[in-house]
């Protein structure tokens, strides 16, 4: 059952689902600051080594943060799973040396209610000239899933959440099969415990390879696997293509493509 949370000064919860606010703190920060892009700078062997150097940053100082997740974690009830986030030039995305308070409203208000508007309708995200991308296809997706199973407009952030199984940025996946395992290892398990979601949307071949991995679902040729205990809920894992595969129709994307309609009405019942 949801704890009654007690708002903080700067309007963060307190209690998210039994994890108090220092243990979430915690969780962003260890992601946001994880020592693998130190050691991945200067050890051109270790599994991180390609896609952290891809961001080609002369400093670390230059170094776009790892993204724990984006959206209230602690409340949406769908959580979408994908591989890495892509990474922008032009994005007002907070740098290495970002305060935690900096990027907590980042990437938690990043829908909304944040401390300035990160997006607009969940797909346009801030530049850092002040203007607003155009609609980011691979956000637009996400949003027309969430859309689908929830038989209304979507309130991004609030509705859904985003997390990935490699939180370092890339160009086009760049690194993320050699560090798909050591990153998903480290921060996958305790990302979903933090999470509401009894629903798991996975997205794409990388973020099914860890699901598998960690929690040991999705493992064989099915789109749906559950209830797996984790933390304190049964979750169910669904799996879909990555709504920015090539090759693929955007009608070869969605719920109703994959799944019977006793399978879609099954996981509507898990975010209703």
């Amino acid at each position: 059952m949801l704890q009654q949370s007690a708002a903080s000064s700067d309007g963060y919860e307190q209690t998210w689902w039994g994890h108090d606010m220092a243990s979430w703190r915690n969780l962003l920060a260890g992601i946001c600051n994880c020592p693998n892009v130190r050691d991945a700078r200067v050890d051109s062997g270790h599994p991180c080594a390609e896609v952290v150097r891809s961001q080609q940053a002369a400093t670390l100082n230059d170094f776009q943060s790892p993204a724990p997740w984006v959206g209230r974690i602690h409340r949406a009830p769908i959580l979408f799973v994908s591989s890495n986030p892509s990474i922008s030039g032009t994005e007002h995305h907070p740098g290495w040396r970002k305060s935690l308070d900096f990027k907590a409203d980042y990437f938690e208000r990043h829908f909304g209610g944040g401390k300035q508007p990160w997006t607009q309708d969940g797909t346009r995200t801030l530049q850092r000239d002040g203007t607003y991308s155009k609609a980011i296809r691979f956000y637009s997706g996400i949003k027309q899933r969430a859309a689908e199973l929830l038989e209304r407009e979507p309130d991004p952030g609030i509705d859904y959440a985003l997390t990935w199984v490699v939180h370092c940025k890339s160009t086009d996946g760049i690194g993320v099969d050699a560090a798909l395992a050591e990153c998903s290892s480290r921060y996958l398990l305790q990302t979903v415990r933090t999470a509401r979601s009894r629903l798991i949307v996975v997205l794409g071949r990388p973020a099914r390879t860890a699901v598998g991995d960690v929690f040991g679902a999705l493992a064989g040729p099915a789109h749906k696997d559950g209830p797996r205990k984790v933390g304190r809920h049964e979750r169910w894992f669904a799996h879909l293509p990555h709504p920015s595969a090539p090759r693929l129709a955007t009608r070869e994307k969605r719920f109703s493509d994959r799944f019977s309609p006793d399978e879609i009405a099954h996981l509507r019942s898990l975010v209703a």
